[in-house]
């Protein structure tokens, strides 16, 4: 392994001049990085710089949401004065008279029994609910309840009646044909469409329990040979 000269003080390799040094240098070796000469102006490397620590990444901060604010729910402006529908005024009328038929069924149906106590009980059931559902009607039309009162005409046909079993019949059988009209003929008067559809069920109502009571007439009818 051939050495490397070494480099004298002078600038002289084993008191060669380095012109002449470097001639044959270069013939032999046509690498210069390793020549004394070149190994000499190599800058020192620096030294390296410490390597700083990582501090740690902080986490965000915690943002706090945000309630959304409910907007204020629009002034709602007062309706005019409508004027009153006139099942208003039809209404209280219809609740006087099916309030005194109904004490008459109730009186009839203490007075009967079998068959025709049955029919006069059914009669007092079915009044009373069309009495409340007018009433409701009535209190959805005008803010108001109103109560129906005992008139001279309700009094008289709240009275105990005699006569016999078919007169009694034929009486309730008038009536109840006579409420069924009054009650179409309110129907048709309302422009309402709750109050026209309660009037017909009452209608409807009245003529089934008119059909009933002229049943009953009919089985009382007896003819002799």
């Amino acid at each position: 392994m051939e050495q490397i000269p070494a480099q004298l003080p002078g600038n002289t390799i084993n008191g060669v001049d380095p012109a002449t040094f470097q001639r044959v240098w270069n013939r032999v070796m046509p690498d210069q990085s390793l020549s004394p000469i070149e190994m000499d102006t190599i800058e020192p490397v620096p030294p390296e710089q410490p390597i700083q620590p990582i501090q740690p990444i902080q986490p965000p901060e915690t943002i706090q949401p945000i309630e959304p604010v409910e907007p204020a729910p629009p002034e709602v402006p007062d309706l005019p004065d409508l004027p009153e529908p006139p099942s208003v005024q039809l209404l209280p009328a219809l609740m006087d008279q099916l309030y005194a038929a109904w004490q008459r069924s109730q009186c009839l149906t203490r007075q009967t029994s079998g068959s025709v106590n049955r029919v006069f009980a059914n009669s007092a059931e079915e009044q009373r609910r069309g009495l409340k559902r007018l009433s409701a009607a009535y209190f959805l039309q005008s803010g108001q309840w109103y109560t129906p009162g005992r008139t001279q005409n309700n009094a008289r046909m709240g009275q105990s009646r005699t006569g016999g079993l078919p007169n009694l019949l034929r009486e309730r059988y008038q009536w109840e044909r006579q409420w069924e009209q009054t009650c179409r003929q309110a129907a048709q008067a309302v422009q309402d469409e709750a109050v026209r559809s309660l009037l017909n069920c009452l209608a409807q109502e009245a003529a089934g329990r008119a059909g009933q009571i002229r049943t009953l007439l009919e089985q009382t009818v007896r003819f002799s040979c």
